[in-house]
């Protein structure tokens, strides 16, 4: 959408890459009418800081009042094909389908019928043969992203198993998590639970009836951890050696089928959202629950061979991430049994806002490169619980802490080793185009920012390290405390 030089060279390679994928698949492909009408769509597009709001995300309809909104698109037809005919869904962008009605009005239905058959080339251009996936790195990942050159062809290969998560994940659990490894990471739950009992209590800007809300959303708070007490089976689904394409398919309509079979069906609040073996954690608002799969568990995140504080850091800082998600600002527009629900006083929604307001201005100053800054209001969910999550996990720390004598480890205090551990966590590199790339579409800081942007509002990190007031820690009095 924008018009400046470095984008609209990224647009022109951008229709250079269907031309590309069209002569390699023998299509025949109008580029320039595929771009128009993509470009059409993203203009009736809501932003992605606009989509991160919950409230206005939920616009539950019929059917039939959906296809209002949109008359020439068949979406009664679409979801009668799917066996759902007139029934109330959740509708998460409703004034993208009005406007679209206006924006697309002109386009013929040749142009429609060659943007859906490009987007299932591209969609199958992993699966199909070298060619087409090289010619898609080339642009999605080296044009786009700064990558030189493929991964391995044995790491493209764990690309493939995006469908079969739960049993990569059971392979992997039974091979590489040991049980004891699983309550070692529950007491640190509940130890990150208590911490933040503790910060609700202290907390100046909120009253007490609405910490008493918080306190009973935080005891609700379920969690999984490592792997499913129960894997899934999938014994009747049918693959072969014969295709991979084919079985990519096959899964796609396995699984789909899956899906559709849930609704009207009581939700089963056991299921995981992602494969065991993922190094990734995440918060789901709709049960109240934090999912620690085993992937994660290893260092640098989770080390069960060091000391305590540096695994309070890493893991730990993780852990109260996730928690701090279920209290970040659209988080916290959910109840204890993950329905929208507005449980603030008027006055400590107003100070929520304004301090969260303040966090995005901070996050908005970073440069991440000459004139390319971080976007505070797309990344603000993630710097709250950034910010939550490495605060509670130095008091979780304390408490275990206790009367302990910690001896320093490498010159370094215990409490030193707290935010070493958050540190090593997030070291990583990028090129310039990655960079660029992440602050548009992803909704976490870059990595740097995800620790000096933390640290720069804790107290406790300038009094571990002894630090006067400098370029990236706020004079005394002026950081910014949420949870």
């Amino acid at each position: 959408m924008r018009d400046d030089e470095e984008s609209v060279k990224l647009q022109e390679a951008y229709r250079a890459h269907i031309e590309t994928m069209a002569e390699l698949t023998g299509s025949e492909l109008d580029a320039a009418a595929i771009y128009a009408l993509e470009y059409a769509l993203a203009e009736a597009m809501k932003s992605r800081v606009e989509m991160r709001d919950a409230d206005k995300r939920y616009n539950p309809m019929t059917v039939s009042e959906w296809q209002a909104l949109a008359p020439s698109m068949p979406v009664a037809a679409y979801m009668a094909e799917l066996g759902l005919d007139d029934r109330t869904v959740v509708n998460s962008a409703p004034e993208f389908f009005s406007r679209m009605e206006a924006k697309v009005a002109n386009f013929s239905l040749d142009t429609w019928k060659q943007y859906h058959k490009w987007h299932i080339i591209n969609g199958a251009s992993g699966a199909l043969n070298d060619a087409l996936e090289v010619a898609s790195f080339e642009f999605y990942q080296k044009t786009l992203r700064g990558k030189p050159k493929m991964n391995p062809r044995w790491k493209r290969v764990q690309g493939s198993t995006g469908m079969l998560g739960q049993q990569v994940g059971h392979l992997y659990a039974d091979r590489f998590f040991p049980e004891e490894h699983k309550a070692e990471v529950e007491q640190m739950v509940e130890d990150l639970r208590t911490a933040f009992r503790g910060r609700i209590d202290q907390l100046t800007w909120m009253t007490d009836a609405t910490k008493e809300k918080a306190r009973k959303k935080l005891d609700a708070f379920t969690y999984k951890i490592g792997y499913p007490d129960k894997w899934e089976d999938i014994s009747d689904l049918e693959i072969s050696k014969d295709s991979y394409f084919a079985n990519l398919k096959s899964m796609s309509v396995y699984f789909t089928k899956k899906n559709l079979a849930k609704i009207d069906e009581p939700v089963d609040k056991s299921e995981w959202g992602m494969g065991a073996h993922i190094v990734n954690a995440y918060y789901n608002p709709l049960n109240n629950e934090v999912v620690f799969p085993a992937g994660i568990l290893q260092p640098p995140f989770y080390n069960p061979d060091a000391d305590a504080a540096i695994n309070y850091g890493a893991i730990g800082g993780v852990i109260g991430h996730e928690f701090s998600h279920g209290f970040d600002d659209q988080g916290a527009k959910y109840g204890p049994d993950g329905n929208l629900e507005n449980w603030w006083t008027d006055e400590d929604k107003a100070q929520f806002e304004s301090l969260t307001t303040q966090l995005a201005d901070q996050y908005s100053s970073y440069e991440v490169l000459p004139g390319v800054n971080v976007n505070g209001r797309l990344t603000l969910g993630e710097n709250i619980a950034d910010l939550g999550g490495l605060t509670l996990a130095y008091y979780a720390y304390q408490n275990w802490k206790g009367d302990k004598e910690i001896e320093p480890i490498d010159g370094f205090t215990d409490e030193q080793r707290v935010f070493l551990g958050w540190a090593q966590v997030w070291q990583s590199n990028g090129r310039d185009e990655y960079f660029k790339n992440q602050v548009t579409t992803d909704p976490h800081s870059p990595a740097e920012f995800r620790v000096s942007g933390t640290v720069s509002n804790m107290p406790e990190f300038k009094a571990a390290f002894g630090c006067e007031e400098g370029e990236n820690l706020k004079p005394a009095g002026e950081e910014i405390t949420i949870w």
